[in-house]
């Protein structure tokens, strides 16, 4: 699936909701807010997924981004979700580089279900 220079918004669910095992995403220069889940990405055969979220603004969402390990969350803007602005799920950690984010209900990113230790590396500045 690919989405660019799009506005997805005032869903009484999800902005995107990629729920298939093997799939990939690119979501680029984009705008997704008052949503439950900006993004979702499911998997019920594990961290298959792969693709890149980048340039794309997150705000007034219960939850910014819940994703796998396969997607990339690189210079995305996450402002004033209700709750996390990024959820990973999973068993591996997805490249998580260059975002921002201010206004979250909670100001981090909750991680769950690794299968082994990972470290998140402050971004410069």
């Amino acid at each position: 699936m690919e989405i660019r220079d799009s506005e997805l918004a005032h869903s009484q669910s999800y902005g995107i909701r990629l729920r298939v095992g093997a799939s990939s995403l690119t979501l680029t220069d984009s705008e997704v807010h008052h949503t439950t889940d900006g993004l979702r990405v499911e998997s019920s055969t594990g961290d298959n997924e792969s693709g890149t979220v980048s340039g794309t603004t997150f705000r007034d969402n219960s939850q910014g981004a819940r994703v796998r390990g396969g997607i990339a969350l690189i210079d995305n803007v996450f402002a004033d979700q209700d709750g996390y602005p990024i959820i990973v799920e999973g068993s591996t950690l997805p490249l998580i580089q260059g975002n921002s984010g201010a206004g979250n209900g909670v100001n981090g990113i909750l991680a769950r279900t690794f299968s082994r230790d990972a470290t998140l590396r402050a971004d410069a500045g």
